[in-house]
């Protein structure tokens, strides 16, 4: 948000003062305030968004991603930012204070929209996470090496050796210490609501890690599609709570997805019987 409030005060404060010096009339100088002020941040956003442009398509998807890139990051987060603004999206946290900001973690969640890891990434962009997405997301322009640049995994889910080279390179960044991880145990996005069977095996991923589970519940932001432009969109995120490390060791990876099944399954439940 920090660049969008940027491009406001650049655009306020040229259109005053060339509104002010060219107005030939009080009335005059106010219709020129007003314009020049959408047109400068207009052409700001449009630059930003050239800028972005260009830095995406830099990315070379050929090229083994060893870091996560700072730029794009930062460009990433910046982008969020404004369009959750201009979309009208408003996002509610409860229990956001729970989640670790002194090591890395894993981010489980229900799934329900194309949309739930750009509210995650909104609500806490210090945790600079990282997605296990479904390979078909890496067919699409432009979001494939933006994924790519941000550390951002391919999951075959009817491959499970592939699967498993993905659970391994994942274990291995949060390993690093660079970022914090994020997966959807479902697998598939749940248009009903309702929760869907675990794929357990992405368990593994903070076991060998030796990181916590960090459990969170998404809700709303499917309504986004039908409010766009016309009402705000309300998004609420509750986070449910960390299993520490302590708790994975020794532990089959079915027993930790039951547990966290069950967490989420409550936090549904409740929200709907209010």
């Amino acid at each position: 948000m920090l660049l969008f409030y940027i491009f406001l005060f650049i655009s306020t404060a040229c259109s005053v003062t060339l509104g002010i010096q060219f107005g030939s009339s009080p009335l005059n100088a106010g219709l020129l305030t007003v314009g020049l002020y959408f047109g400068i941040l207009l052409a700001l956003l449009l630059l930003f968004a050239v800028v972005l442009f260009v830095s995406i398509m830099l990315v070379d998807l050929k090229k083994e991603q060893k870091h996560r890139s700072p730029w794009l990051t930062f460009l990433v987060d910046q982008f969020l930012a404004i369009v959750i603004r201009m979309l009208r999206v408003r996002i509610h946290t409860e229990g956001l204070e729970m989640v670790p900001r002194d090591r890395n973690f894993l981010l489980v969640s229900n799934h329900i929209f194309a949309l739930d890891p750009v509210m995650f990434m909104s609500v806490m962009p210090w945790a600079k996470l990282g997605f296990i997405a479904k390979k078909e997301a890496y067919d699409m322009f432009l979001v494939n090496r933006a994924m790519h640049a941000l550390h951002c995994l391919p999951v075959d889910r009817e491959n499970d050796r592939a699967a498993l080279k993905t659970i391994i390179r994942t274990a291995q960044i949060l390993k690093t210490g660079e970022h914090s991880m994020a997966v959807f145990p479902e697998g598939y996005e749940n248009k009903e609501g309702k929760l869907l069977p675990f794929r357990n095996g992405v368990f593994k991923i903070a076991q060998r890690a030796e990181v916590p589970i960090v459990v969170a519940v998404i809700r709303g932001d499917r309504k986004l599609m039908d409010n766009m432009f016309r009402r705000r969109t309300d998004v609420s995120i509750e986070f449910l709570g960390v299993v520490p490390v302590e708790e994975l060791k020794g532990v089959m990876t079915q027993e930790v997805g039951d547990r966290i099944h069950a967490m989420m399954e409550e936090a549904l439940a409740r929200e709907a019987a209010v």
